[in-house]
Parts: structure tokens; C-alpha cells; sequence
């Protein structure tokens, strides 16, 4: 008869005999918060729909959800970016700014976008490197990704 070795904390089998594995609710209680909200605003949508217009409860929805942002999230395009993200609970602005982003915390960086803030949350169109950067950025990363296919085979 042939013994299997064991070693401690690790076990030979892909899961034990006899393991529970947990899955989370679905409708857990931030869940069913943030459900109540939406289906709140939904009304709130269809009534300035029915008194107003479809561009009055549109444009709501959208505030709502711009609103309710929680984490950065950001979409690249070519050179450029955009997104939304919270501004640092100790570094509170104005409640409403205009002003540009920079390339880097330098006084003299040169600007690279437009940037908004509204409260907490501020909205940023900006390109990532400089014209003159970009084409030596682009010629990197496909030197990169050739030697990772390259490494790869």
C-alpha cells in the first residue's frame, strides 16, 4: 500500500473532502441600499419625464449617476484620457472649479487638459504625454511587446 506524503498546510487533493465553500448573498444590505436609491431616482425620472421632458429626466439620470461615483473610473483613447475620480477628504476645493491638468505637480508643467470639480468629484480630459513624447512612447511599447512575444515561444 502506497502512503501519500502530506505537507503541512497544503493539501494532495484539489479540495478537501468535506469543505464548505461560502458564497456571498446577492442581495446584500449595501446592495439593497444602492437598489432602493436607483429605483427611487427611476421614479423621480419618469415624473420629469411626464411633466417636463425626456431631456429633463435624461440629464437627471446622468447627474444621479455621476453623483453616485464611488471610484476612479477612466477611458483611454489613443493619446488622451477621461474619467472621474474623488478628490482626498483633507484636500477639499472649491465646491465648483475650472482649471487645467498638468503633466506633472511642477508650478510650470505644461497643461494637458481640461479639469472640473464639483464637490468631492472632479472630471478630467487630459492627454497622457506630450505630442513629442507620444511617438517615442508608442515605439517603446512595441519593442516591449515584441521581446514579450519573442520570450514567449
Amino acid at each position: 500500500m502506497r502512503r501519500r506524503r502530506r505537507v503541512r498546510g497544503y493539501s494532495t487533493s484539489r479540495t478537501d473532502q468535506g469543505t464548505v465553500r461560502f458564497r456571498s448573498p446577492f442581495w446584500t444590505p449595501l446592495r439593497r441600499y444602492r437598489a432602493g436609491e436607483w429605483t427611487v431616482n427611476v421614479l423621480i425620472a419618469l415624473t420629469l419625464w411626464w411633466c417636463w421632458s425626456g431631456a429633463a429626466a435624461a440629464v437627471f439620470l446622468v447627474l444621479e449617476l455621476v453623483r453616485s461615483i464611488r471610484r476612479a473610473h477612466f477611458v483611454d483613447v489613443g493619446r488622451f484620457t477621461a474619467g472621474v475620480y474623488l478628490v482626498r477628504r483633507d484636500n477639499y476645493p472649491a465646491f465648483f472649479a475650472v482649471g487645467f491638468a498638468r503633466y506633472g505637480p511642477e508650478a510650470n508643467a505644461k497643461r494637458s487638459g481640461l479639469q472640473v470639480v464639483v464637490g468631492r468629484l472632479s472630471l478630467i480630459v487630459c492627454a497622457m504625454l506630450p505630442r513629442d513624447e507620444w511617438a517615442d512612447f508608442q515605439h517603446r511599447a512595441a519593442e516591449r511587446e515584441a521581446l514579450r512575444k519573442d520570450g514567449a515561444r
